[in-house]
């Protein structure tokens, strides 16, 4: 699969997120013991498989200035996390 489809389920939130973590050299796991949650919630994430419920996209947007309605965009799959 090329990068392209892979990239057809991505939200705002997710790239923000990727780039975030990137430039702050932020491991997905160290964001995940940051926030409290499941180990490979992050991936899921970035995956556009899942997207933050409204408690956690408050917590990305004070620890990684992500806009909470970034996450606003229907996912291609079901499902939020909180």
């Amino acid at each position: 699969m090329s990068d392209t489809a892979c990239m057809s389920t991505s939200i705002p939130g997710a790239e923000l997120l990727r780039t975030r973590l990137t430039e702050r050299k932020i491991s997905q796991r160290q964001l995940e013991q940051r926030l409290g949650v499941a180990s490979g919630l992050v991936s899921r994430w970035l995956n556009g498989e899942r997207k933050p419920g409204r408690e956690l996209a408050l917590k990305l947007s004070s620890v990684l200035q992500i806009p909470v309605r970034s996450w606003d965009e229907p996912l291609a799959r079901t499902g939020t996390d909180d």
